[in-house]
This record gives C-alpha cells, structure tokens and sequence, in this order.
C-alpha cells in the first residue's frame, strides 16, 4: 500500500526538509493500534526520517499517568511498530539534542547524530499534540563527531579486529565503506546532514569543507568495495589483503577528516 505523505514542520531557526515525509502504511497503523492500546498515556507520536537509520518514532509519554514509568515503556515496546523509539517525557525532549553511545555495527547504530534536526524538522505528527517546536536543536555539533571518531577508535577498530579473525574479508570492506559515509554524514551536524540520505553525503561534504586529502583517501576505499563487489570469486588472499587495506585506508581516513574539520588528532 501507498505511504501517506506529510508536509515537514515550518520552523524560524532552521530551514524544513525540501520534501514530504512519507510515513509508511505499516508505521502508520500500527500506531493507531498503540494509540487505541495506550489510551491517554501517549501525548504525542511523532515519525522522522533519518540518514542513519531510516526512521524511527518519538513516543511523548504523559507525566500525568498513573502508570509506572518502567510498566508503561514495557506496554510501549511490546505494542510499537519495530523501528528506532525515543520514548521521553516532556520535560526530557532535550535528551534528543545530546550525544549518543557507540556501539559495534553489529549491535546497534547509534541515530543521535541529526536526531533533534530530524525529528525537528524532517517529521510528521502521527498522534496528539505537536511538541516538536519544544526539542532544542545541539548547541555543538563538533560533539557528536568527536563521539563518533572516538567510537572508531574504541569500539569499531576491534570489530574489524573480530571479522579479520573470523575470516570475514569481505564484511571487513563493507562496513569499512559503511562507516566512512556515517563519519562524513556525522561531520555535517548542525550542516544540514539531517537533510541528505547516505548515498549523496560525499558529495555533500566535499561541497561543504572542500576536504581534498580526505575525500582522495574516501574515493579509495570507495573504489576498493566497488572492486570486490564486481569480483564475486575472488582469490581467498586477495580478499584477505583487500579487507587489511581497507583498514588501512579507513585509519587514513578518519586521521584525515579529524585534521581537516576539528583541525585537531583524533588519537
């Protein structure tokens, strides 16, 4: 079935995406259901649109329910649609506006980068009230890239670690390419980022910080995935010494992108 389309919210401080929110038919009736399920506990649902994740819900709870906070979210989560939640309280909305956890791909992606801006400004109230005039956008965006390279660092280096001994090579490559866009899209926070889909953030970003060493070491690995990706019977050890470059490469990258946007070492 058709997704229903959404005009983006108007707002002073910033400019609203170019185009409709469209809300899948799927999303939108299951929240229909956790409407009618809730009853009054739900203040406010509102659906967004994000590069990193593709969407997710922001589910406002009332602080006038009667309800455990604990034993409302549980009804939430079992209810809800399956996709990214902020479950908050209204007086929490600002929580949208901070930075996130990392976690290794396999786990969990972190959407706080471009959240506020996202649910802000590129979103379609689906039940009650319109808070999203309430959500503060991030004060400094250079935080959530900070965050994201020092993820690379700590958490993404021994996921690469794990795939190169399992023998992983050609997951190695992907997520290397992967997290190389999410890193650049990450550098446009605050940017207009939250307006540009994973696919056109390169393009984006060179536009945006003429970054000419690290978009060289970006069409590298770039060029790399897209040689594995036409060779699907590759020798095993060239699969092997393409996953090692590719690590190579995104160290590269990252120490570029840190000097040339933070203008500072990321480790």
């Amino acid at each position: 079935m058709p997704p229903i389309a959404f005009t983006p919210l108007n707002s002073a401080t910033a400019e609203p995406h170019p185009r409709e929110v469209q809300v899948p038919r799927r999303i939108a009736e299951g929240i229909a259901s956790l409407v009618h399920e809730m009853g009054e506990g739900l203040e406010s649902v509102v659906y967004y649109e994000h590069p990193l994740t593709g969407c997710g819900l922001l589910l406002v709870v009332s602080d006038l329910t009667a309800e455990p906070f604990p034993d409302l979210l549980a009804r939430i989560f079992r209810a809800a649609p399956r996709v990214p939640l902020h479950c908050l309280r209204p007086r929490e909305l600002f929580h949208l506006a901070l930075p996130g956890y990392y976690a290794a791909p396999a786990l969990s992606v972190d959407d706080q980068p471009h959240l506020a801006h996202c649910v802000k400004l590129r979103s379609a109230v689906l039940h009650g009230r319109d808070c999203r005039a309430e959500v503060p956008l991030p004060a400094q965006p250079a935080i959530f890239l900070r965050e994201q390279l020092r993820g690379c660092q700590r958490v993404f280096r021994t996921h690469c670690l794990k795939l190169l001994f399992e023998r992983e090579y050609r997951k190695v490559v992907a997520e290397a390419v992967h997290e190389a866009r999410r890193t650049m899209s990450i550098a446009l926070v605050g940017d207009g980022g939250w307006q540009v889909d994973l696919a056109e953030v390169p393009e984006r970003y060179t536009a945006r910080f003429g970054a000419a060493r690290t978009s060289e070491a970006w069409r590298q690995l770039k060029a790399l995935g897209g040689r594995l990706e036409a060779t699907p019977e590759a020798d095993p050890a060239d699969l092997e010494d393409a996953a090692y470059e590719a690590c190579w490469l995104l160290e590269q990258f990252l120490k570029l992108l840190a000097s040339e946007v933070l203008e500072e070492s990321p480790w």
